[in-house]
């Protein structure tokens, strides 16, 4: 499974979820839509940092996708994703929803403060049970 944040000229799009079939030679995936408003830093919290041998990449610097993605996001975005495995063949059927699952869905939808919350206290769980 390759999951890969989209922007085009430092703007965010969205996450491709995809997985590839080796026997089919065949792609399959889901878009996951995100309204970049949501995610946007404040000037304040936006570091003027300045490196001579690395300019900052806007989708990293002015968002805070990159934070949240790595603290548990992909995990809850992989949750939310539904996938159809047999022992021949692999295909993602989609995104969860309320009516089954959908080709396409909006980020907000999938990772929020009650998704985050409920990720982290599941993980708080595990961890007491291997204690």
């Amino acid at each position: 499974m390759t999951l890969t944040l989209v922007g085009r000229r430092g703007r965010p799009l969205g996450i491709k979820a995809s997985v590839y079939n080796r026997n089919e030679i065949i792609d399959s995936g889901v878009f996951i839509h995100l309204d970049p408003k949501y995610w946007e830093k404040r000037k304040e919290e936006i570091a003027k940092k300045k490196s001579e041998r690395v300019d900052p990449l806007p989708l990293i610097e002015n968002y805070h996708l990159e934070y949240i993605l790595k603290r548990g996001g992909w995990d809850i975005i992989k949750n939310a994703l539904v996938i159809d495995t047999n022992p021949n063949k692999i295909s993602m059927v989609g995104v969860k929803s309320m009516k089954g699952s959908s080709n396409t869905e909006q980020l907000e939808n999938i990772l929020n403060p009650d998704t985050i919350l409920r990720y982290f206290k599941m993980k708080d769980e595990k961890s007491e049970i291997l204690m």
